[in-house]
């Protein structure tokens, strides 16, 4: 995802006047901790200086490296509530943020924005929940399982995560350990050789999906679905979902460009 500056003010008669650019905030929370995730993928755990952030789970912030400034908006992956603020970040090259994330150490400081975004788990919904995340928009998700395990009485709820290797499958030890009862964690991997010993599914999830609908699992006006990955899987889902019997309503999404 990419934050889209304001176009210049043009008036008549005058030449155009670039925008006044906000200031940058100070920093406000800390690099605590650093999960590596393969080469290129990694969960950081920053702690606010002003204790837990309030925040609805699928919702995002952006995080800003103060000097000198460069920002992006990220989703949180930790419970709403809790003392520090997880991100699932990967590593662009040449990007003007996350090789500076990626050479961060513990006790460094970025700014963390406020909670923004529209894609947010809805309090109280006890359809059967699907969630569909490919590479780092588990982030989101992440969160949503956690506060969906928070409830008295979780509904019924799939995990369907699609990653290159194992390495990047972020959340897959809570995942995995949440499995059974309430929820069905199915990773499936794109990148894994036939030989390797990987016992989930192999492919890519929007597959998956439809063996899942095949299965009769799931019935089309008891299910809310949340996706959020790359563009093209988001899209593949939705259309499934959409052939299934899912209204619109029923589908949220948050998609981003992959190149």
């Amino acid at each position: 995802m990419t934050l889209v500056g304001s176009p210049p003010i043009v008036k008549p008669g005058l030449p155009a006047v670039a925008p006044r650019r906000r200031p940058v905030q100070g920093a406000n929370a800390a690099l605590v901790a650093r999960e590596r995730l393969g080469a290129d993928m990694a969960i950081f755990r920053f702690r606010p200086d002003d204790g837990p952030e309030r925040f609805v789970a699928g919702q995002y912030a952006a995080i800003t490296m103060v000097d000198p400034s460069a920002s992006r908006p990220y989703s949180m992956a930790s419970r709403p509530g809790a003392p520090d603020l997880d991100f699932v970040i990967s590593r662009i090259g040449g990007g003007a943020l996350t090789p500076r994330l990626f050479a961060l150490r513990d006790g460094d400081r970025v700014h963390i924005g406020r909670p923004r975004g529209r894609f947010r788990l809805d309090d109280g919904d006890q359809r059967d929940h699907l969630l569909i995340g490919t590479g780092s928009g588990i982030a989101p998700l992440l969160s949503m399982v956690a506060a969906l395990g928070s409830r008295p009485a979780p509904p019924r709820t799939f995990v369907f995560h699609g990653a290159r290797v194992r390495e990047e499958l972020a959340g897959q030890d809570m995942l995995t350990l949440a499995d059974g009862g309430w929820l069905s964690y199915r990773p499936t991997l794109s990148r894994t050789p036939a030989s390797d010993a990987w016992v989930g599914g192999r492919g890519h999830v929007g597959a998956q999906l439809a063996a899942l609908i095949a299965s009769g699992e799931l019935a089309a006006n008891r299910t809310v679905a949340y996706l959020c990955g790359g563009s093209a899987m988001v899209d593949d889902c939705r259309r499934r979902l959409a052939a299934f019997g899912l209204p619109p309503g029923a589908i949220r999404s948050e998609g981003f460009s992959t190149t």
